[in-house]
């Protein structure tokens, strides 16, 4: 192991694009898995390393087969990248005379030539196909279809419906991977060491490839996609618009890293909140990204226990995923009430929290439902929560929550 002396510095606890980075480690470990071999040598096992020796890097026995640099800027122009082209060269720890740099790029430039400074390693841009490029739209599209040629090559079930549950519970093992450097991080351990020495095997990707999974109805796979909703979300609205401020950017990524640490029981809780007036599965992006705009524009702190919240004196926030303006109120309590008459882990969550703060001209108003109504529902919650009246949920604005929570 490199002494810790010369450990590489890592990002890791910035690192505000991983989610893209993620992908493209996913694709390249899925590549290396389906072809058995790299550089003409057979790989029977390797390890996946974030951000510490370099944006990712495949070690083998402990000495680095690939380097590889991921840049997701839109500039068309090498000059653009010849800082990083220099770093990715000059890569050393870990690495040996056959080890192979790459970069990664998302748009096409006006120079792909590889790429050497004096002392330092030839830089190869990485090829997807006939291209040396991958826009992010496409990215998983071309991870999807390697898992596809793993299962085909061993003679495992393939559907679309498999496909995209595995490229679920993959990607979120890559961003959980980045969590857990966050926590250990946060628990002491220095950063460059939390980066450098945690990492993902080829038996841990292997085993979600070919993983069995049940129905599409499976409750386990419906909060694996939260995750990687949630992912999708930071990175395409959040990270890349330019209107956000870096504080926003910065609360909606601790909500995200916190929604990612949550045990199953929490994460249902967030998916209700997201979009309690439907059912569950009537959530979409736009759920996702209302919720990233009520954490962006909310300045107080915000809690994380059970699940992220906030807090002032005895009464408790949620936010939620919700977008109402007023000439959509009177179908939003209808809808909601329709819910809370035949969603349990509903109500229980109206008795948890008071307030659910929306997006828009929303009025600010409380839906309730009769206690006679609710208690036709199995809840074992019930008596705890002493619900001897009505069920009660307040919606307020984001504008009105900051100014109450202040």
């Amino acid at each position: 192991m490199t002494n810790a002396s010369i450990i590489p510095a890592s990002a890791i606890s910035s690192w505000g694009g991983f989610v893209y980075q993620g992908k493209v480690a996913l694709l390249h470990s899925i590549t290396l898995l389906l072809d058995g071999c790299f550089n003409n040598k057979t790989v029977s096992s390797f390890e996946l390393q974030l951000d510490s020796t370099d944006d990712f890097a495949i070690y083998v026995d402990n000495k680095v087969i690939s380097a590889h640099q991921v840049k997701a800027k839109n500039d068309i122009y090498r000059s653009a990248f010849v800082k990083a082209l220099n770093k990715s060269s000059l890569v050393d720890t870990d690495c040996t005379a056959e080890t192979k740099r790459f970069f990664h790029i998302a748009r096409p430039i006006d120079n792909d030539s590889d790429h050497q400074v004096t002392g330092g390693g030839l830089v190869t841009f990485y090829t997807y196909g006939t291209l040396k490029h991958c826009p992010l739209e496409d990215i998983e599209e071309l991870t999807k279809k390697k898992i596809a040629d793993y299962l085909k090559k061993h003679g495992l079930p393939e559907t679309n419906i498999l496909l995209e549950k595995k490229y679920c519970a993959l990607s979120e093992m890559i961003s959980s991977q980045v969590i857990k450097i966050h926590s250990r991080v946060h628990a002491g351990q220095r950063e460059a060491v939390a980066a450098y020495t945690h990492r993902i095997s080829s038996e841990q990707i292997k085993s979600l490839v070919e993983r069995e999974f049940r129905d599409s109805e499976d409750e386990e796979y419906i909060l694996l996609k939260l995750k990687a909703d949630f992912a999708k979300t930071l990175e395409q609205y959040v990270l890349v618009e330019d209107s956000f401020s870096e504080e926003g950017i910065e609360r909606v990524q601790a909500a995200f890293d916190f929604i990612y640490s949550l045990e199953n029981k929490a994460l249902k809780k967030v998916l209700i909140s997201l979009n309690p007036h439907v059912p569950e599965e009537a959530t979409s992006s736009d759920h996702y990204q209302n919720y990233a705009d009520v954490v962006m524009h909310i300045l107080c702190k915000m809690i994380f226990d059970d699940i992220p919240h906030y807090s002032k004196a005895s009464s408790r926030y949620l936010p939620t995923g919700i977008r109402l303006e007023k000439q959509r109120a009177s179908s939003f309590k209808t809808n909601l009430v329709k819910q809370i008459q035949k969603n349990s882990q509903l109500v229980n969550l109206l008795f948890e929290f008071e307030n659910f703060i929306a997006i828009g001209n929303v009025p600010d108003m409380v839906v309730e439902e009769s206690r006679e109504r609710v208690t036709q529902m199995d809840i074992e919650d019930m008596e705890r929560f002493n619900i001897v009246k009505t069920i009660g949920m307040r919606i307020v604005s984001s504008d009105v929550a900051q100014e109450e929570l202040k």
